[in-house]
């Protein structure tokens, strides 16, 4: 199967109605009680009809507390971190960002500075430092100040700190915290009136590895963005702080004290940048599908052959085969041709008998899948290593194979047979029921094999120029290779006729339900390991296929699909939707209502900063001014999010006709 390879390009612009695959972003998630202490009243009055005249009752009194996070955040809370943590690249055109698996977090609580007559500001900030800058964190590796939070509490002024009550335990417990210089706090943290902008809901597909997205409301996150940007002509490392903007103490005449409630760190270099970036590890990939083998699971410069041999030794390579020694069980020494599941040129069938299983009559022997090639005087040994690995497996594994012999008994046990019984029947005599969990098991254990999860990589690729590093192959995948392997592993526990009988009736019963994918992907390459949730799609005649990937190694990916497919997209993971500017420094606009919401206009605004230049401070006011002068409206906080969306790349491989 070969697949030359498209450019990598965005993918289409989310719209507001998402579609599966597609994202939402609202512009808040306000609870209807915010955190706090409560106290709910009731009052009755009787009133006698009759004698006229109104009695109060005794008012009724509950209290009770609405509880948020506030002085920690759970970890688990925390879902994704744009730029990932500890990574370095070219981020000086980008706005880091936090996702929170508590949709309403950041609403939960009340700024004590908040105008009841205005919407709802968040009460949480995500402020970017670089090195230099914390007093106790020069490095900028994300160190903080642990102190119990009463202590903090001291700091804070008690406008704030009086606020909401605190119990001695909340004040026992233990907090981070970070020191910020009066004048760095006053230049870069957002002013109320921007926080709303600087925080949204983003609702559509989720971000985990191997999982599909849900329905709506069942998938969404919190976004916190921060509002400044790393410099463009140094390379440093930065600290993101997710802090809390409803708590601001003071440690000193010229510090304020702020609570962290999650960090990471990243670097931003300037030189050879784009060697890290997603649209150039893919542009890489694209690259080396168009130089032979052309993305097929072949070696490379396989010369033409000459005369009848040169030729088929040529086409035997050519479809992937590899070379091996053979040593014979009667001591000849020769050499045999071996391809594992994966083909590079669509498989011939081998000769079934009425359609049967392989090795279906007669005892399981590997030395029957042998097939000796007259043209070149030698083995193909393919299918008989296949047997041969599949009962290895499974002699390997005591879970299955004891499994697989209570299976059989079950079908066929000899102690109940009526042949078998002296005494005189009573009562009629019926084979024992088959178990369903162990039935379940082997048909488990069996479709992990024939998924290649369980088989050894050498067995998928011998040689690893089939499979150099930056690189992706295609291939075809060999279901009689997959019922060699399935046929070794039954091959194990049978020691009868009657045991070869209760195998082929277990057969019938779950062959129906074993998988064979008809192809493969593998990719070698940086991608696996800078993107783990790189996201699989694939079609067939615009018919979706399914792709059931596995990595066998932390560089490498090996997807399974069940049609050949005629196309296959690799996606930067939806964490990927980053925000930020173009490279030019302006921003892209998209359109923000009907059915082209999220589609990119040709209209450009500049970016707009505020402040001391050097800080590289977002003018979030002054930014939105212009949006709602180029856009013809008053934008809400979902739509300003949009507008910054740097969507992920994509790469596409196409089959060839």
């Amino acid at each position: 199967m070969s697949t030359p390879a498209d450019t990598s390009a965005p993918p289409t612009s989310p719209a507001t109605a998402a579609p599966a695959g597609s994202l939402t972003f609202h512009g808040d998630l306000i609870p209807a009680v915010p955190a706090g202490h409560y106290r709910l009243t009731a009052e009755h009055t009787a009133e006698h009809t009759a004698l006229g005249g109104r009695q109060p009752l005794p008012k009724a009194e509950q209290f009770f507390e609405v509880r948020a996070p506030r002085f920690a955040l759970d970890p688990s809370f925390v879902h994704a971190q744009y730029p990932p943590p500890g990574t370095a690249g070219a981020f000086h055109t980008t706005l880091a960002h936090l996702s929170l698996t508590r949709t309403a977090l950041p609403w939960e609580r009340v700024l004590p500075k908040q105008d009841p007559k205005q919407d709802r500001a968040p009460w949480l900030a995500l402020l970017l430092f670089t090195e230099n800058e914390l007093p106790g964190d020069p490095q900028a590796h994300g160190l903080v100040e642990t102190m119990t939070v009463g202590r903090f509490l001291d700091q804070v002024p008690p406008a704030q700190s009086q606020s909401e009550r605190v119990g001695p335990e909340d004040r026992d417990s233990l907090c981070a915290t970070v020191r910020v210089p009066q004048a760095l706090y006053k230049a870069v943290a957002p002013a109320v009136a921007e926080l709303r902008y600087l925080a949204h809901v983003r609702e559509g597909t989720v971000d985990t590895p191997g999982q599909r997205p849900g329905p709506p409301g069942k998938d969404g996150y919190a976004v916190i963005v921060t509002n400044r940007f790393p410099y463009e002509a140094k390379t440093q490392r930065y600290v993101a702080h997710l802090v809390s903007q409803e708590l601001i103490g003071k440690s000193s005449a010229d510090e304020v004290r702020l609570l962290s409630l999650h960090s990471w760190s990243f670097t931003s270099t300037k030189d050879a940048p784009k060697a890290k970036a997603f649209s150039a590890v893919a542009g890489g990939l694209a690259a080396e599908s168009r130089q032979p083998p052309f993305a097929a699971l072949t070696l490379p410069n396989i010369s033409d052959g000459t005369g009848t041999v040169g030729k088929a030794v040529t086409d035997r390579l050519r479809t992937g085969c590899y070379a091996l020694a053979l040593h014979t069980w009667t001591g000849e020494r020769s050499f045999a041709f071996h391809r594992g599941p994966l083909a590079a040129a669509k498989p011939q069938p081998l000769p079934r008998t009425h359609g049967q299983f392989l090795l279906a009559a007669g005892r399981p022997d590997p030395s029957r899948l042998l097939i000796y090639d007259q043209t070149v005087a030698s083995f193909d040994a393919s299918y008989a290593t296949a047997f041969s690995l599949g009962r290895l497996l499974a002699l390997c594994d005591a879970d299955f194979t004891t499994a697989y012999a209570r299976a059989l008994q079950r079908r066929h046990p000899r102690h109940l047979r009526p042949s078998h019984i002296k005494a005189p029947v009573t009562r009629p005599v019926h084979a024992a029921t088959p178990d369903p969990a162990d039935t379940a098991r082997v048909t488990a254990w069996l479709a992990t094999l024939r998924q290649l999860r369980s088989v050894p990589f050498a067995y998928l690729v011998p040689d690893q120029r089939l499979l150099p590093r930056e690189s992706v192959r295609f291939a075809y995948l060999d279901a009689d290779w997959l019922d060699a392997a399935t046929s070794g592993a039954l091959s194990v526990a049978l020691s009868d006729k009657d045991a070869l009988m209760a195998r082929d009736k277990l057969l019938t019963e779950i062959k129906s339900t074993l998988p064979t994918p008809a192809a493969a992907m593998l990719i070698r390459s940086e991608l696996v390991i800078r993107w783990p949730a790189l996201e699989i799609t694939a079609v067939h005649d615009r018919t979706s296929v399914p792709a059931a990937c596995h990595r066998p190694a932390p560089d490498t990916l090996v997807c399974l699909f069940d049609a050949v497919p005629t196309a296959v997209t690799l996606a930067e993971p939806h964490h990927g939707w980053h925000f930020g500017t173009e490279d030019t420094g302006k921003i892209r606009l998209r359109e923000i209502s009907g059915s082209t919401t999220g589609k990119i206009k040709d209209e450009w605004v500049p970016l707009a900063l505020r402040g001391p230049d050097h800080y590289r401070v977002l003018h979030v006011v002054g930014q939105r001014g212009q949006f709602n002068t180029k856009l013809g409206s008053d934008i809400s906080p979902a739509a300003f999010a949009l507008q910054f969306i740097a969507a992920p790349r994509t790469l596409t491989f196409t089959k060839a006709r």
